[in-house]
């Protein structure tokens, strides 16, 4: 795959040929949405919590007690930091989808000027979600 097809996030994390420019590593590459109404979900609840108006009944009554309102408002805070969050959400790619213990988890990549979120998302059958992950990755040149 040339590097051309690469993200910008995923260019952050590649190990890359000095002599053609093609990836010999890159753990981030971003995969084909097969469930649009899932990303559809977590990308307006995700913006929901950017914006602070995310209720309780899209998660597990056992998520809620420890999301709302401390985890929600700090999630919120950290995707409100984003340039612009509506778009960065809205472009988000998705790079990992698996199924886990009866669960369904997305990870996306959102990507801004200078950093990148990692957003892991655990789906129960129910479309409520079970988790929720936040994290800025680091590029290998800040290690």
């Amino acid at each position: 795959m040339s590097c051309l097809l690469l993200s910008a996030s995923c260019l952050l994390f590649c190990v890359i040929c000095e002599i053609c420019g093609c990836p010999l590593y890159c753990p981030l590459f971003p995969i084909e949405e097969r469930e649009p109404k899932s990303a559809e979900f977590i990308r307006r609840v995700l913006n929901q919590l950017s914006h602070g108006t995310a209720t309780p009944d899209e998660f597990t009554p056992e998520l809620q007690a420890g999301m709302f309102p401390g985890r929600a408002k700090q999630i919120g805070e950290t995707l409100g930091s984003l340039t612009l969050p509506v778009a960065i959400i809205h472009l988000s790619e998705l790079v990992e989808r698996r199924d886990e213990n009866g669960l369904r988890i997305y990870r996306y990549l959102l990507t801004d000027i200078g950093k990148t979120l990692s957003c892991t998302v655990k789906l129960t059958k129910e479309d409520k979600i079970a988790g929720i992950e936040l994290r800025q990755l680091e590029s290998q040149s800040d290690s």
